[in-house]
């Protein structure tokens, strides 16, 4: 593990699964933009060997693979935890269910327990010790995610999109709202930042940006047309998302899909039901040609 030089004082930390943000605040403090997958001793000891104490943490959204060493730098150093107000219930309703589906043990031990300041829900600027960090609104991956921008221009976009290589392997993207994910993108897309930090991998130069973009926002269309192409009879809400499972791959033969994976469909789901293109009906699920036709 070591900190990679990025732009100006920003930097990144690639942990096995998910990208660190670092901006060098001071010669001996720094700011983080999300802490990491899971709880990893090694990554304070990075932050000492180069002499640097965290003074804050900025998330992009408190999904624990986002989350992990927060309560480690907040016990080591005091750092700060800044996060957007809509993800307090919806980071408590994740944990909650992780727990009661004994999913992933080693992230419900991480639970936030620790003081959060609460960014509102117009808030464009966080500022630690007289440094701006600019706060980009880009709900859908979670209800209050936000991209942060570093004193230095670099787009932090935590999971609002994945890069080129990542989105064209992803089988199923995880989404709260598939709707508001695109928006973000769309948002981001109007931005012109020399480069863009994703959290699974990788920082995207701007003259790349137009890419990324548009890959993101196909797969999510596509995920959408597939869905609705699939529906040629009526099912229940869970034959509908059991089926769409095994249309995208990530169905197992024994049911043991992760939550994650179980509610990225049913999100795509309720996207449909917004949109139109699926109604309720005595308790199924039917495309809206199919009960035109009747």
């Amino acid at each position: 593990m070591e900190i990679i030089p990025l732009y100006g004082k920003t930097g990144i930390i690639e942990t096995p699964i998910t990208t660190v943000g670092i901006y060098r605040l001071s010669r001996d403090q720094a700011v983080l933009i999300d802490s990491g997958d899971y709880p990893r001793p090694e990554l304070p000891e990075l932050l000492e060997r180069e002499g640097l104490a965290v003074r804050a943490v900025i998330c992009t959204h408190l999904h624990p693979d986002h989350i992990s060493n927060n309560p480690a730098l907040v016990e080591r150093y005091g750092a700060e935890i800044f996060a957007h107000e809509a993800e307090r219930d919806s980071a408590k309703a994740i944990f909650d269910m992780l727990e009661s589906m004994g999913q992933y043990p080693q992230w419900t031990k991480i639970r936030p327990m620790y003081p959060i300041t609460w960014l509102s829900g117009g808030q464009e600027e966080v500022t630690v010790d007289g440094a701006p960090f600019r706060i980009i609104q880009t709900p859908g991956h979670s209800f209050g995610h936000i991209a942060v921008v570093t004193p230095d221009g670099v787009c932090c976009l935590g999971d609002a999109m994945m890069s080129v290589p990542r989105v064209r392997q992803a089988k199923l993207p995880y989404m709260e709202d598939a709707d508001q994910a695109i928006e973000s993108m769309e948002r981001i897309r109007e931005t012109q930042y020399p480069f863009y930090v994703t959290a699974h991998k990788g920082a995207t130069p701007l003259e790349a940006l137009e890419l990324m973009v548009d890959e993101n926002v196909r797969v999510e269309l596509e995920l959408y047309d597939r869905f609705l192409r699939m529906m040629d009879h009526p099912r229940s809400e869970e034959e509908a998302i059991r089926d769409f499972l095994v249309e995208t791959g990530t169905w197992k033969g024994d049911g043991q899909v992760s939550w994650f994976v179980s509610h990225s469909a049913e999100t795509q789901l309720m996207s449909l039901i917004r949109a139109g293109e699926l109604k309720w009906h005595d308790g199924m699920v039917y495309a809206a040609r199919q009960m035109s036709r009747a």
